[in-house]
C-alpha cells in the first residue's frame, strides 16, 4: 500500500485491510494464510537479493557501472523480515518435536523491488549489451 501511495495511485485517507486470509487462484474455496505466504516470501526475497548481487558484480567486473553511469542496484527490506525468519527457524525446530507451529503473521515492508525497478535493471542490461555489441540469445 505504501508503494502504491508513493506512485500516487492510492491515498491512505481511508484504508481497510482484513489481513487474515488471501484467496488463491487455485480454487474459489482455496485460501492461503499469511504465515504461509511469509514463509515462501522469505525464500523469494533471498532469490531476488542474489540476482541483485549478480547484477552488481556484472557491472563491477568490467567496469560497466562507471562507463554507463549506473549505480548499484539494491533491494531494501525495511521492516519485518528478521521476525519472519526467526519464526520460520523456530517452526522448523518445533516440527521436529511435533509441537504446534507459531503464527507468522508479521507484515513485511519492501522497497526497490517493484516490477518497475526490475524493468529498469533490464533496460540497463539492454543498454550495456547494445553498447558493447553483446547479442542476447534466446
Amino acid at each position: 500500500m505504501r508503494r502504491l501511495q508513493k506512485e500516487g495511485l492510492v491515498t491512505l485517507k481511508e484504508l481497510f485491510i482484513d489481513g487474515t486470509k488471501i484467496e488463491a487462484n487455485a480454487n474459489r474455496y482455496t485460501f492461503v494464510w499469511r504465515g504461509s505466504i511469509n514463509y515462501h516470501l522469505a525464500g523469494l526475497l533471498d532469490s531476488i537479493d542474489q540476482l541483485f548481487e549478480k547484477y552488481n558484480s556484472f557491472l563491477q567486473e568490467d567496469d560497466y557501472g562507471t562507463k554507463y553511469e549506473l549505480g548499484n542496484a539494491q533491494m531494501f527490506v525495511i521492516e519485518g523480515m528478521d521476525k519472519v525468519r526467526e519464526v520460520i527457524e523456530k517452526n522448523r525446530k518445533r516440527k521436529l518435536v511435533k509441537h504446534k507451529k507459531l503464527s507468522n503473521n508479521r507484515i513485511i515492508e519492501i522497497d526497490n523491488c517493484s516490477p518497475l525497478e526490475i524493468r529498469k535493471l533490464q533496460n540497463n542490461l539492454t543498454m550495456i549489451a547494445a553498447g558493447e555489441g553483446i547479442e542476447f540469445v534466446y
